[in-house]
């Protein structure tokens, strides 16, 4: 069934005008970013393709050109299009209020989660605090499994010398989506607070995130 032939109230754009964008199921918003089917389907059978080959919207995030050029119907101009329109969605998730002064894990969990969300790996970013706990910088210094022979800690106090770091905040993520702290977890907060001791850079916490909440150390008393 060709566009043509879906009546003119369910048709996205028509819909959109009457009732609102926020009002358009997840199908009907693709379908107006790639605004034209083929000569024999209609956009919104494109459209449902396209979230039948990522397995839903959140899937949507890891798509790639080479899948979406693919489908017949999807040329490089609306791959590129929708593929820019999903890196703007997981753009503004990142955009808040700026984070200046930490004060609780859940701060730092509220304004960072969205960074780790669709990752697919462990990332280990840390937080570099002046004595008023204000950020001085962040770098995510490492991916992959956590594990002592991955993260050094000469690393992680290296970038804090160098912008005269008195505090630290450690953060990482797990990709399962669950946040409770594995053997591998714990030994590596144990050496980074040892060094940090050694190097009078204290580690204030630890913190891995789930996707919907996420484990202190701190907080456990375990720091």
């Amino acid at each position: 069934m060709i566009l043509k032939e879906v009546a003119q109230q369910e048709r996205p754009r028509e819909k959109a005008y009457r009732e609102g964008v926020d009002k358009l199921s997840h199908c009907e918003l693709i379908a107006l970013i790639l605004r034209t089917g083929s000569k024999d389907e209609s956009v919104l059978i494109l459209a449902q393709k396209v979230l039948n080959l990522c397995g839903g919207l959140q899937g949507l995030t890891e798509i790639s050109y080479a899948q979406l050029i693919a489908l017949k119907g999807i040329k490089k101009v609306k791959a590129i299009e929708l593929l820019a329109s999903v890196e703007l969605a997981k753009r503004m998730l990142m955009v808040s209020k700026e984070l200046l002064t930490v004060r609780h894990a859940e701060d730092i969990f509220q304004y960072y989660r969205n960074r780790f969300i669709f990752e697919k790996q462990e990332k280990f970013m840390v937080l570099f605090l002046d004595t008023k706990h204000q950020i001085l910088k962040e770098k995510v210094l490492f991916m992959g499994g956590l594990n002592m022979s991955l993260v050094h800690p000469r690393e992680i106090f290296k970038e804090a010398l160098a912008c005269n770091s008195a505090k630290i905040v450690c953060i990482h993520n797990h990709p399962s989506g669950q946040c409770d702290p594995s053997i591998e977890d714990m030994q590596v907060t144990q050496l980074i607070q040892q060094a940090g001791k050694v190097m009078g850079i204290e580690l204030l916490d630890h913190i891995i995130f789930g996707w919907e909440n996420y484990y202190s150390f701190a907080q456990h008393q375990e720091i």
